[in-house]
């Protein structure tokens, strides 16, 4: 694929062209890294390994990805990357447990890739923090469709953290209004019921003790997921009516990992709906398939994804119309 002229159609500032570490340097190959590297290509040298991996390539090379799932000598990637540091960046990938993020972070890892940040590590008998459980007593308010604006509005001023960042919000959405809004109540107007809600959901993912100062690649992912299904459940003729239900199952889906607790533990606060609860803890029902569909996609299991497309009559296409859209909508709101 290098060899294509194609490739030279790409836009060099939105494009990282990621090279095996066991590639044969040929002299061709060097040529063409360093023809591309004058059209302004940034170049990636994945699954490196000092002493083993295609060294002649590292002079080009903008980053550098480790798979943390090999079996490391620390102490010979440390000096290895001591050597390019502040020349290269360097990615942490395939983390999986702590064990290898920790490492990941001793060696000085620029970023960091992997299934760690989304898989639950359950600590039976945790109990969550005051923050989050305020939120979740607020979600389960907002589902229970019940709650005058009053009521919200008294357990809102309970939380000043959340009162702020729902202010700023509300700010960036009426920014063609004359005046700012002031308020907890003026917050529940501009924003609406239906957008309270799923901003909280949302804010249940920011901030991370894991990754201080960072943001939370839970709320990424969780976000993206919430659309995915939203869009999805769309596609189902009949089944239209559960959009909602949909971006909730998907935001959930994370909140075990979220909180370190057992998910059946997490949504018994919340009062959801029998549907809502039998797709995140059996994965039955529609909702719980394009669950397992979002999953499997997650996971490369695309035999699986497959055979779940074709029982809910999804066609390829669409999907990966829904994806790409989805995907932008949960990088805006990072931007925000």
């Amino acid at each position: 694929m290098l060899d294509e002229n194609l490739i030279e159609l790409l836009d060099p500032t939105k494009i990282v062209l990621e090279l095996p570490g066991d590639s044969v340097v040929t002299e061709s190959l060097s040529e063409r890294c360093v023809a591309l590297k004058r059209a302004g290509f940034r170049l990636l040298l994945e699954n490196f390994v000092p002493g083993r991996s295609a060294e002649a390539l590292l002079p080009l090379a903008d980053f550098i990805k480790i798979d943390f799932r090999s079996n490391l000598d620390s102490l010979l990637i440390s000096g290895a990357m001591e050597s390019m540091s502040g020349r290269v960046k360097l990615i942490g990938g395939r983390l999986e447990t702590l064990q290898a993020y920790d490492l990941a972070k001793r060696i000085g890892c620029d970023y960091f890739q992997g299934f760690y940040f989304s898989r639950p590590v359950i600590v039976r008998g945790r109990e969550i923090s005051p923050e989050k459980a305020a939120l979740l007593d607020l979600l389960r308010l907002l589902l229970s469709g019940s709650a005058e604006n009053e009521e919200i509005e008294g357990r809102l001023k309970q939380n000043p953290g959340l009162c702020f960042s729902l202010l700023r919000l509300a700010n960036s959405v009426a920014g063609g209004l004359s005046r700012r809004v002031n308020n907890i109540r003026e917050v529940l107007l501009v924003l609406g019921r239906k957008n309270l809600t799923r901003w909280v959901q949302l804010l249940l993912f920011t901030g991370n003790e894991q990754l201080p100062g960072a943001t939370n690649p839970l709320l990424l992912a969780a976000a993206y997921r919430g659309r995915f299904l939203e869009s999805l459940v769309a596609q189902l003729g009949s089944q239209a009516h559960l959009q909602e239900s949909a971006f909730l199952v998907g935001i959930l889906s994370y909140v075990d990992t979220l909180l370190s607790a057992p998910l059946e533990q997490v949504i018994s606060k919340l009062g959801l709906s029998d549907e809502i609860e039998a797709a995140l803890l059996t994965r039955s029902g529609s909702l719980g398939e394009l669950l397992s569909l979002s999953i499997a996609l997650d996971e490369e299991d695309f035999a699986t994804a497959q055979s779940l497309m074709e029982r809910l009559s999804i066609d390829h296409d669409t999907m990966l119309g829904k994806m790409v859209d989805s995907l932008g909508w949960s990088m805006s709101i990072l931007k925000d």
